[in-house]
């Protein structure tokens, strides 16, 4: 009776369940019930080389390839070192698909247009900027 009333109790103060979006990542959708809070940002915090950016891009990668979602990865990493993991990334997920028998040429040419497009912003902007020093020192 005790335990009935109790349960009566947690369920009367029980918050509303939030609508989430699966991330594809085997275990963590089923431990956080459902995946990420679906239409909010999710903030990833650890340690140095913890695993946040290549969690963070398991996500972005897999929920765009697998669940057609859309996403944003925020970090203070330099360019080289996100490259790095989404190329470790790449493979991976090669693997896997492999194993399925399915292909992701198509995502690894986008994802390559879009990192080649963010490597020539940042090129570019380095130009500008060492141009712009030049003709101070110049001037």
């Amino acid at each position: 009776m005790a335990t009935a009333k109790v349960q009566q109790i947690v369920n009367s103060r029980r918050t509303p369940q939030l609508d989430k979006t699966r991330t594809g990542i085997t275990g963590f959708d089923e431990v956080t019930k459902g995946g990420l809070p679906k239409g909010r940002p999710s903030i990833v915090c650890g340690g140095p080389g913890c695993g946040k950016t290549m969690f963070a891009a398991e996500c972005l990668v897999r929920g765009a390839t697998q669940f057609g979602e859309p996403g944003v990865l925020m970090t203070f990493e330099g360019s080289e070192a996100v490259e790095a993991q989404l190329a470790a990334l790449r493979a991976s997920l090669a693997d896997e698909e492999a194993r399925v028998g399915s292909t992701i040429a198509e995502d690894e040419q986008r994802e390559t247009r879009i990192s080649q497009d963010a490597v020539d912003m940042a090129n570019r902007r380095k130009s500008n900027s060492i141009e712009k020093r030049r003709a101070r020192s110049a001037g």
